[in-house]
């Protein structure tokens, strides 16, 4: 203890520092006997010194030098109450240098240590502050371990009584936080304290939040709680259409089950199915129809769910969507939109949306439309699938010659083609597909036929 009091010129107060080096007193964190560490206080350790070293030791967890800080103070002020809860009030709520107090840095230091909560405990009952936040951050205790899954001090703290309105300097509230770090435990605290369960973020609720992670068994807490599942956000996002955005089917589906409407717009007119579409999520897309989700609703730009995934080219949701019964051309006003969004899918040369359209269609507009045809040269499967189907198409496709397809097999497989009449098969198919017009693969699916011969008709086989 003397190397703390004195060095080799003569006495060193506890309150002066070496030159070159930390001040002795640091040595108090990690020091454990007691009389000693009395000694050093009663030698007149400054207070302000003193909050540091208490805060340095609430962040090490040593229990034994915090409860003597503590006893310290109490002892020493005993005779007055007022400078007692002063001085108290101080030691235990004090910022230190980086706008952290006593109890965050408690929280923060020995995170899951068996050590922590009594450390908490002690400070709660000498009266630490429960509400007092981060100076910078505003991060309250409580949002601290909701951060750090220290859920045993969740509850301790709203046992006492903290508050849970408390939100951080980007306005984010101590629920919003357990949510976006999927800490079930901390929800269910909150949600049983009585917390305001639609409060959020700045920007969106609580629901939302948990139903943009896709956190499944915290939406089924909050809307079990009495979470509005019709609200929108700012943008007119709804929780569905959030759902489907994202991805998360069992969200989704949950959202659905429990009076979700999929039919809510965003401020551009965009659907849940919209959403779905233009991210490919078929399993999605395939929830919203069995929940009653529209087919034709139209965005501002007059684009419905198939015009979206066409333009993104999400080809297997083209196809679940004119499996569905949607018109790739519809007669109304709209047809010059679809029309030209077609277009712009076959000038793209985007194979795989290329291929669905001709396997669902009787008619494209393909026949004047030249520029796809370096695309369609370099693609063979698409060329005899095209062939098949009957679609009336650019003549240049079947007068091309062996160099511009750049392969021996297709001008051979075309030679064939020109010089013989098409089979029956490939005739009665023709015929088929144009009485089913553009809702091929939705009406075939309708036709009391076997399999192989739905899979004929549709171009699945050739």
């Amino acid at each position: 203890m003397e190397l703390i009091l004195r060095d080799h010129h003569g006495q060193l107060t506890v309150n002066n520092s070496r030159q070159n080096s930390a001040r002795p007193y640091r040595n108090l964190a990690n020091y454990e006997e007691e009389k000693h560490l009395w000694q050093v206080l009663e030698s007149g350790l400054d207070f302000e010194i003193c909050c540091q070293e208490f805060a340095l030791a609430c962040f090490l967890g040593n229990y034994k030098l915090v409860e003597l800080y503590l006893n310290y103070y109490f002892k020493r002020t005993w005779h007055c109450f007022k400078e007692k809860s002063q001085t108290l009030y101080k030691l235990l709520n004090h910022y230190n240098e980086y706008g952290n107090t006593p109890l965050i840095l408690a929280i923060r230091g020995w995170n899951d240590h068996p050590l922590e909560y009594d450390l908490c405990s002690l400070l709660i009952k000498h009266g630490v502050d429960l509400n007092i936040t981060q100076q910078l951050s505003k991060e309250s205790p409580l949002m601290t371990a909701i951060k750090l899954g220290s859920n045993q001090i969740v509850q301790v703290l709203l046992d006492n009584d903290a508050d849970t309105t408390l939100c951080d300097n980007v306005g984010i509230s101590p629920l919003y936080a357990a949510i976006l770090h999927n800490n079930e435990t901390a929800v269910k605290a909150l949600i049983e304290t009585g917390c305001d369960i639609n409060m959020g973020s700045q920007d969106h609720t609580s629901l939302f939040i948990a139903t943009r992670l896709g956190h499944l068994n915290i939406v089924k807490m909050l809307c079990e709680a009495g979470c509005d599942i019709s609200k929108t956000n700012k943008y007119g996002f709804s929780h569905v259409y959030e759902a489907a955005l994202r991805g998360h089917n069992h969200v989704l589906s949950y959202l659905l089950q429990h009076g979700g409407n999929p039919n809510v717009t965003d401020i551009y007119g965009n659907s849940p199915l919209h959403a779905a579409a233009v991210k490919g999520h078929v399993t999605c897309i395939k929830l919203l129809i069995e929940g009653g989700v529209s087919l034709k609703l139209r965005n501002h730009n007059r684009e419905c769910a198939l015009s979206v995934a066409l333009l993104a080219g999400k080809a297997e949701v083209v196809e679940h969507l004119l499996e569905a019964g949607l018109e790739v051309i519809p007669a109304s006003e709209d047809k010059q939109v679809s029309v030209g969004n077609i277009v712009t899918v076959l000038e793209r040369g985007m194979s795989s949306t290329i291929a669905v359209l001709i396997r669902g269609c009787s008619y494209l507009p393909m026949l004047h439309c030249i520029t796809m045809l370096p695309g369609l040269r370099k693609n063979t499967t698409l060329i005899k699938l095209l062939v098949h189907s009957g679609i009336q198409t650019v003549p240049a496709i079947l007068l091309a010659t062996e160099k511009q397809y750049g392969s021996n097999q297709l001008p051979d497989w075309l030679v064939q083609m020109k010089s013989n009449a098409r089979s029956l098969q490939d005739c009665c198919r023709i015929q088929i597909r144009k009485c089913l017009q553009n809702k091929v693969l939705f009406k075939t699916k309708q036709l009391p036929l076997p399999t192989d011969l739905k899979m004929f008709i549709t171009l699945k086989t050739i």
